[in-house]
């Protein structure tokens, strides 16, 4: 029985010791999240526009974009629907990396993009984009590229 005892208890013990390595790893290797936001206001609609970037140490790994239309038309909703669509799947064929999805509900419109940066073509990019050329490091783009590609103003992010 005390055989077993030192068994359990050794076992007990390495897997405290597992959890808080983990728990370190994940603690250091997530990435930072910077949350930024705009809104348009028009007659026949309001559009809010969410923006997730996550990097670390300045360096990006994903975009998540989220453009709200809100309108009493679905034509206009339609109408942005498929200009999102269609604008980020040219950028798709352009350099790469763009997931795009859409949904309705009721008078609203919601278009998720998603920009992972590792699918990314860098360098055909920089031929579309030249002003990014000092943004893409060593196939990576910096954070102050994305506020450049998205037009952001990076006072008002978070």
């Amino acid at each position: 029985m005390k055989k077993y005892l030192k068994y359990i208890i050794g076992l007990v013990v390495l897997l405290v010791v597992i959890g808080i390595v983990s728990l370190f790893v994940y603690i250091f290797t997530r990435p930072d999240v910077v949350e930024c936001s705009s809104n348009i206001k028009e007659t026949e609609y309001t559009i809010n526009n969410k923006y997730k970037i996550y990097h670390k140490k300045e360096i990006v790994e994903k975009v998540l974009i989220e453009k709200e239309i809100e309108s009493k038309n679905n034509t206009v909703l339609s109408f942005f629907e498929n200009n999102y669509k269609e604008e980020f799947e040219k950028y798709n064929k352009d350099y790469g990396g763009y997931t795009i999805s859409s949904k309705k509900d009721g008078n609203k419109m919601i278009v998720s993009i998603e920009l992972d940066i590792k699918k990314v073509d860098m360098d055909k990019l920089k031929a579309k984009r030249s002003y990014l050329k000092d943004d893409v490091v060593k196939k990576n783009l910096k954070l102050e590229g994305i506020y450049k590609l998205y037009n952001l103003d990076k006072n008002r992010c978070k």
